[in-house]
């Protein structure tokens, strides 16, 4: 430290040694303080797992309670937060480790790195896609701390600039005209179109349209058809929407199929999306079309038709 006492001659000297032997004390009380919390992490660290080992047992309580959609988004953050780890070779890593730097260096991995492959292509995360996964990752990080093994999530210390933000939601939908390009133009995979097309006039989600069986198609009161779900895929609630004459059209025949066969014989949820955009494509329309267009195109339908406000509010087209 470089302090030294002066022989106290004069009134400033005095002044001098007083203020080195109090720059002296608080010097001593800092490193015994550091020395007690360096001992307190020690400790700490014997008793915390690596992040690896702490992720397969989180992975396993989620197992139980999850719908295995669900399980399967948090698995894959997992998997990609291994991949990162591997990447900045810091394999064992133990969770009371993971700090700010580790958490912006994964944010950035996700962005700029990190790839979905779709079809023979890979594409980067849609903003949404990475404002979803800070939000699982800050779920799990929030379990370790509750575990334990964490001290604090380093989301709560990131400036706002350095987080990933829900981007504003732009409802794509599809026009009565529109609708009917999509109807007449050739498709690579013809079940996905019937599928889409059903749900433009359903406004079923594709999870629910992959679960169809013929039992939930049933005789309504007016001796109609309905879909009659017991309960969707997503929100868990029941469904019934009656069948008009435009969903008449793109359900498939029975042929003698029993109650608890598909309806629709569709491909991988991918194919179906990369489907979807490639007829829109083909029908001229330029727009971002997904498969879930064709829910709010079932909204937009409903509206033009002058239906009840609540019942496509109801929707809630998400």
């Amino acid at each position: 430290l470089h302090l030294y006492l002066k022989p106290e001659t004069d009134e400033h000297a005095k002044k001098e040694n007083e203020n080195a032997m109090r720059l002296a004390v608080a010097a001593r009380a800092e490193r015994i303080l550091g020395k007690q919390k360096q001992e307190e992490s020690h400790g700490q660290d014997k008793n915390a797992l690596l992040l690896s080992v702490w992720m397969d047992k989180y992975l396993q309580g989620l197992k139980l309670r999850l719908k295995p959609q669900s399980f399967r988004h948090h698995r894959i953050l997992v998997e990609s937060v291994n991949d990162y780890l591997r990447r900045i070779r810091k394999k064992t890593l133990k969770t009371s480790q993971f700090n700010e730097t580790i958490y912006k260096g994964f944010l950035a991995y996700l962005k700029d790195t990190y790839r979905v492959k779709r079809g023979d292509r890979l594409y980067a995360l849609h903003p949404t896609t990475l404002f979803n996964k800070q939000r699982q990752l800050n779920q799990m990080l929030n379990a370790a701390v509750s575990d334990g093994q964490l001290e604090y999530n380093p989301f709560t210390r990131l400036h706002d600039i350095e987080k990933y933000h829900q981007p504003s939601r732009n409802i794509v939908f599809l026009t009565k005209d529109e609708v009917k390009l999509m109807a007449g133009t050739h498709a690579q995979s013809w079940r996905t179109k019937v599928g889409f097309m059903f749900c433009c006039f359903t406004g079923l989600r594709l999870s629910d349209l992959m679960a169809l069986e013929w039992k939930d198609i049933r005789r309504s009161n007016d001796g109609g058809l309905e879909i009659n779900l017991k309960y969707m895929q997503k929100t868990r609630k029941p469904l019934v929407v009656p069948l008009n004459n435009n969903a008449l059209k793109w359900l498939p025949r029975r042929d003698g199929k029993a109650d608890n066969e598909k309806v629709f014989d569709l491909p991988e949820r991918t194919t179906c999306r990369v489907c979807v955009k490639a007829l829109a494509k083909r029908a001229g329309i330029k727009k971002n079309i997904c498969f879930h267009t064709s829910r709010a195109t079932f909204a937009t339908l409903l509206l033009e038709a002058g239906k009840i406000l609540f019942l496509t509010s109801s929707l809630k087209i998400c």
